[in-house]
């Protein structure tokens, strides 16, 4: 450490490391006096001593950081940051609200006014924000982009730990289908094409990219093979990849002039309506637009959100890749699993074995008659030409299913709380459940809380019952008249009364539980 003092006043410096390429980083400090230029050195030798020092020179703005975090390369990360949340929280909402920070500025005060400004009452629908679980993926991304810059020594600490307000996350209760309602979703794929989809992947809680980016079983000729896909043979289904939709990327040199053929430039027309306050037919009936006094309307007749038309392109517009001649890196595309955990193996009941046999059967048909134009992707459920299912198509395959088999309304991922809940209720135990459903977190069981307590208690009174006896309950008084035979109940169905969100009440008791064999 040297304090000195020249004709620029007291100054003070110290080597804090070595730069990359192996001169000394010497950090300088200025000062009135030479105690505070002192105090300023201790200070940076105390950061130096906590591994606080950042890299020499200026931060950069949160915009540029944001936009280098998202363009690293999708090997460094779990997943691809420039499709999904990752992308959608930057570009809408994090670069426009906090992008002209500087990083080292950034308070977390100034991050909760933000959070606070996008967050939208739950029950008000009607008002401009996003909902709290909307709001939380905001937060996360910014969480992940500034501890990021803490490890790369952009800046000292993430201003993020210092938040008094968080925006809290709520978990909605899981609503599953009632066992009723799936038995007439497998009647209704019986006969429908591509319905194992839904006879297969739905009891055994596949995701919708895990059962999209399912292939069929081909025997591993190597040890470094990795052996997955629907083995009809051995009984068993084995995941370890799933389909994605990317966005197109431009392959050509100049993505700026590739796109401003189809740039949005100018607005749509607006709507009009008569502001005379007349009878159309006493104005000029259905032209509107030759009313003397005419108004806007609001709405757009060719878009369904009217903020689509008041978004227009910058003049550096790189979008449109999707029409690019070169396009590149887009498309469906096959990649890992969520997790770890995904990777796994589940048995197959024997009437999903038939219904798989079946299926493979109509598919070689279809390839047969496809002939040239089938592309060979070899996955269990695809299109009549051979090609990936889009998510979007999926989704509206379902909504079929769900008209045809005239149930609720429900999502395509409910399928999976629908599966997880039948298997709690069936008494698997809870580490079995989560190999099955391919959890990682013991949290995600938090969610089916309602059905775990209702099972520990039947566990209770069971233990209770064996060491005291059976609680004897108040005798009523009989009432004559004819005597109704007893319905015999398991004990898997008593607990199944107490949850009414999962078993549906019939005319004649309950209906029975959909039995499903365990995991091996």
């Amino acid at each position: 450490m040297t304090v000195f003092c020249n004709a620029e006043g007291w100054q003070g410096t110290v080597v804090v490391g070595t730069r990359p390429d192996g001169t000394p980083d010497r950090r300088k400090r200025r000062g009135k006096d030479e105690n505070e230029v002192r105090q300023k050195l201790k200070k940076l030798l105390e950061e130096m001593a906590a591994g606080e020092v950042v890299k020499a020179g200026e931060p950069p703005k949160l915009a540029a950081l944001m936009a280098d975090w998202l363009n690293n390369p999708a090997a460094e990360w779990r997943y691809n940051t420039k499709t999904g949340s990752y992308a959608w929280a930057v570009n809408n909402w994090l670069t426009p609200g906090l992008g002209a920070w500087r990083c080292d500025l950034l308070t977390a005060e100034a991050i909760e006014s933000f959070l606070r400004s996008i967050y939208r009452d739950p029950d008000d629908t009607a008002s401009e924000g996003l909902a709290p679980a909307s709001v939380h993926t905001v937060f996360r991304v910014l969480r992940a982009i500034l501890n990021d810059a803490v490890r790369r020594k952009i800046i000292p600490r993430n201003p993020m730990d210092f938040m008094t307000w968080r925006p809290k996350l709520i978990e909605e209760e899981v609503t599953p289908l009632f066992v009723e309602e799936v038995r007439a979703i497998l009647r209704a794929c019986e006969y429908r094409r591509n319905g194992t989809r839904w006879s297969i992947g739905l009891p055994l809680g596949l995701r919708q990219g895990e059962a999209l980016g399912l292939p069929w079983w081909q025997a591993p000729k190597s040890t470094r093979d990795k052996p997955m896909g629907l083995d009809l043979d051995g009984g068993w289904l084995v995941v370890r990849r799933q389909s994605e939709r990317r966005k197109w990327e431009h392959g050509c040199v100049d993505p700026i002039d590739c796109a401003r053929p189809h740039c949005r430039t100018v607005p749509c027309p607006p709507r009009w309506q008569h502001g005379c306050g007349k009878d159309p037919n006493d104005c000029t009936k259905q032209r509107v637009d030759r009313c003397p006094k005419r108004a806007p309307r609001p709405g757009c007749a060719t878009h369904r959100d009217p903020k689509t038309c008041t978004k227009l392109c910058p003049k550096d517009c790189t979008n449109h890749a999707s029409v690019c001649p070169k396009r590149k890196n887009g498309g469906i595309v096959f990649t890992d699993t969520k997790s770890e955990a995904g990777r796994r193996r589940m048995a197959l009941a024997t009437p999903m074995i038939k219904l798989g046999v079946q299926h493979q059967r109509h598919q070689t048909q279809e390839r047969t008659a496809a002939g040239e134009m089938w592309t060979d992707h070899n996955l269990v459920w695809c299109q009549p030409n051979g090609r990936p299912i889009d998510a979007r198509a999926d989704w509206e395959d379902w909504k079929d299913v769900l008209r045809e088999a005239g149930v609720r309304d429900a999502r395509v991922h409910d399928g999976r709380h629908t599966a997880a809940t039948m298997l709690l209720l069936q008494g698997v135990d809870e580490q079995t459940v989560m190999a099955v459903m391919g959890w990682s977190d013991r949290r995600m069981l938090r969610r089916y809380q309602h059905v775990i307590d209702e099972l520990r208690q039947e566990a209770s009174k069971r233990v209770g019952a064996l060491l005291w006896g059976a609680e004897e309950k108040p005798k009523k008084a009989k009432k004559k008249g004819k005597k109704k035979p007893q319905q015999e109940t398991s004990p898997s169905v008593d607990a199944a009364k107490k949850v009414s969100a999962t078993v549906s009440t019939t005319g004649e008791g309950l209906a029975k539980i959909i039995q499903f064999p365990r995991s091996a």
